[in-house]
């Protein structure tokens, strides 16, 4: 059985960005009251404003950085997938997925993300008659 690493850092993303998040909410909810009383007035809304701007940057940085880095452990995944049963169509739909992490922030990603998932449903329903001529019984090397 092949073990990645997708899940615990993708894990360990998700608890870090709950942990700041968490954090967050609990600093507004204590300044809660000093930012009501100043948030009428112009000073105050802005400062409210650059408050929250701050933080939800950081937290964005962070499960960004996350995202990419189990984005990347799920392509590998892919990657060995595909070398093993000798269909290609995984290693190209987790490149995709891969890709369209990273150029999440410009609007191509979302477009490429769902190309990629579908090149990976046709790769799981792909036939698979040639891996007991590639592969004789459970001698599979993984080199990582």
């Amino acid at each position: 059985m092949v073990k990645t690493k997708s899940f615990s850092f993708c894990g360990w993303g998700l608890l870090v960005s709950v942990w700041y998040f968490r954090t967050f909410l609990w600093n507004v909810f204590n300044h809660y009251f000093y930012y009501f009383e100043e948030l009428f007035s112009e000073e105050g809304f802005n400062e409210f404003l650059r408050y929250i701007s701050f933080r939800a940057l950081v937290f964005a940085i962070i499960f960004y950085t996350f995202l990419v880095i189990s984005s990347f452990f799920f392509y590998r995944a892919n990657k060995l997938i595909g070398d093993v049963t000798g269909n290609n169509n995984f290693r190209v739909g987790g490149l995709l997925v891969f890709v369209s992490t990273i150029l999440f922030p410009i609007i191509i990603g979302i477009i490429i993300y769902p190309v990629g998932l579908i090149i990976l449903i046709v790769a799981f329903f792909g036939k698979y008659e040639n891996i007991k001529d590639k592969k004789e019984g459970d001698d599979v090397i993984i080199k990582l």
